[in-house]
């Protein structure tokens, strides 16, 4: 048995401190490593210069509680529910986007598109594209068309 204790042992100290040489000599920093494996937030360096900056949304027009039909991948209509929109828009109202609450018993908000439609002198007339996972995680589509007065954003 002492025989045993003693090989086991033996098999511990070597497992250990080849771990510890092989974790001490995996680094980047060594002298003699020569490679251009660096991400590009470490070179500062962006992906192309020709990539366009994120619009900033500073001005909200708040639509309140609005009803949607969500639509399973068949098309069926599988819930209706109240969401709460804001349409947020540039400062120069040319881009457009939402923000939206859905009740949590509902579903969880995945992801909104806003396309304008048309306007007039007094109103927008919006399509907005909502996506929710159910609590089944199902993927849900809504699509309404919500009007939207200018003077509401602010």
């Amino acid at each position: 048995m002492k025989n045993f204790l003693n090989f086991s042992g033996i098999f511990a100290t070597a497992f250990v401190t080849t771990t510890i040489i092989l974790l001490a000599s995996c680094s980047q920093d060594d002298d003699y490593y020569d490679s251009d494996m660096y991400t590009l937030a470490e070179m500062g360096t962006r992906l192309s210069e020709s990539e366009e900056t994120l619009p900033s949304y500073s001005r909200v027009a708040d639509m309140g509680s609005v009803l949607v039909n969500f639509k399973n991948t068949m098309g069926h209509i599988v819930l209706s529910t109240n969401v709460h929109l804001r349409i947020l828009a540039t400062t120069d109202m040319t881009q457009f986007n939402a923000h939206v609450e859905v009740n949590p018993k509902d579903g969880e908000f995945n992801t909104a598109t806003v396309t304008k439609q048309s306007e007039d002198s007094i109103n927008y007339v919006f399509k907005v594209k909502i996506n929710i996972f159910d609590r089944y995680e199902n993927k849900l589509k809504g699509t309404i068309e919500q009007s939207c007065p200018k003077s509401s954003f602010n």
